[in-house]
């Protein structure tokens, strides 16, 4: 197995995210349906796991208002998440692989359907691509050692009783750990690195074939080695999002007043229409710089026109 990984220049974080829009553009209608639809599939996914564990977990704890009365019954709720983290954990993996597919067979000009969401289910990858999400277990047992080391004895319990009160209505005051900017930098860093392991790991497991363990080695290997320019990405794709979020809003609000004016559900529709096309161009944007930063970083037989271009700007 290739091990190889690039260091790419600092500027080609900038670049990754000019370039989704341009991969994106190439078939603006295929790419934003393949996100929406991916996220549909998964939000029915997750409504359903979390409706029937909710009814079998909590169903005894309700009181005749809809209140969950007891604190068994808090508790009951809190364990009724489970599944539905788990389902998100094991699913996500899934989900990214379907996009960056499209993405890829979209960079590459070879045709492709709205079906090709879906591939991680297909060939025998599925047990593989899934487990990757074993990672964002291990994020998650890490949150929680630092915040028990960091934020002190009684943090952790508190942030739980906090959770708690917001699942069922009754608010207490979040909890301040002891250590709060420590606290802050380790869960940033958690959280860049699982992150980046999940999906740097995915389009190895698809697309060269890599076991799970080793592609997961390799992308935090590939983060650490390029958090430069992924940190660029990032910070460029805060800027842009906050912008874009505040100019669709401005022109959203005056399409929905327009459509208001006109009928009131065609108002409510407009701004449905509107929202629905801000999360699927920016899910696009995402994981279309997720997937050419992976391309810069791990290299791919099929696209090798990118190393003069790497070796151009080193």
């Amino acid at each position: 197995m290739n091990d190889s990984i690039r260091r790419v220049p600092t500027a080609r974080g900038l670049a990754w995210v000019t370039q989704a829009l341009d991969v994106a553009g190439r078939r603006p209608g295929l790419v934003l349906s393949a996100m929406l639809l991916g996220a549909f599939a998964f939000m029915v996914a997750l409504t359903v796991m979390l409706m029937a564990s909710f009814l079998i977990g909590v169903s005894g704890h309700v009181d005749p208002t809809g209140n969950v009365a007891t604190e068994a019954g808090r508790h009951a709720m809190m364990m009724a998440l489970i599944p539905a983290v788990l389902v998100t954990v094991f699913v996500s993996p899934l989900l990214y692989a379907g996009w960056l597919h499209v993405l890829r067979e979209v960079d590459a000009g070879r045709p492709v359907g709205l079906s090709a969401v879906f591939v991680g289910l297909t060939g025998g990858r599925a047990l593989p691509l899934a487990s990757i999400g074993l990672v964002q277990l291990a994020a998650m047992a890490l949150n929680l050692l630092a915040s028990h080391l960091l934020g002190g004895e009684r943090y952790v319990a508190a942030y739980m009783d906090y959770m708690s009160s917001l699942a069922s209505g009754t608010l207490v005051p979040p909890p301040v750990p002891e250590q709060a900017a420590l606290l802050l930098v380790a869960s940033l860093a958690i959280g860049f690195f699982g992150f980046t392991a999940q999906v740097y790991a995915v389009p190895q497991v698809l697309f060269q074939g890599r076991r799970p363990l080793p592609a997961v080695l390799a992308a935090l290997r590939a983060s650490a080695i390029n958090m430069l320019p992924l940190t660029v990405a990032g910070v460029v794709m805060l800027i842009g999002l906050i912008a874009g979020t505040l100019m669709l809003a401005l022109v959203g609000a005056l399409l929905v007043f327009l459509a208001g004016a006109v009928a009131k559900l065609l108002g409510s529709l407009v701004g449905m229409l509107i929202a629905l096309f801000a999360m699927a161009l920016v899910l696009a944007l995402l994981f279309g710089g997720i997937y050419l930063s992976w391309r810069d970083m791990f290299g791919d037989a099929e696209e090798a026109r990118v190393a003069p271009q790497m070796q151009a700007e080193l």
